[in-house]
């Protein structure tokens, strides 16, 4: 089963991946959601990730710059993919798998 932690300020950014993944990607997966940095890293030292989705721009001005060596730091092994400018995203290839979302 693919885990996946999304961290992202915007609650609605979770039920759009969500949603999208339930639509676009066939086998099984977990999705969790930390709308901090501090949530995503007891997330991370507790639950098993595969991939990180993460929104650029935190709460309390964190960047990607800010929060990536943070997360690998913890889950080195993760795959870490951010979004910019508030843009969704648009395609993403999942491990293990030829499906593709948009």
């Amino acid at each position: 089963m693919l885990e996946i932690l999304l961290i992202d300020d915007d609650p609605i950014e979770f039920k759009l991946i969500e949603r999208m993944l339930k639509d676009c990607y066939k086998r099984p997966f977990t999705l969790r959601f930390a709308q901090t940095l501090e949530k995503a890293i007891i997330i991370l030292k507790t639950q098993d990730t595969d991939i990180v989705l993460l929104d650029d721009k935190l709460n309390h001005g964190l960047t990607a710059k800010d929060s990536v060596p943070a997360i690998k730091r913890i889950k080195d092994s993760a795959g870490v993919i951010h979004e910019t400018n508030g843009e969704n995203l648009r395609k993403l290839t999942l491990p293990n798998t030829h499906q593709q979302t948009h």
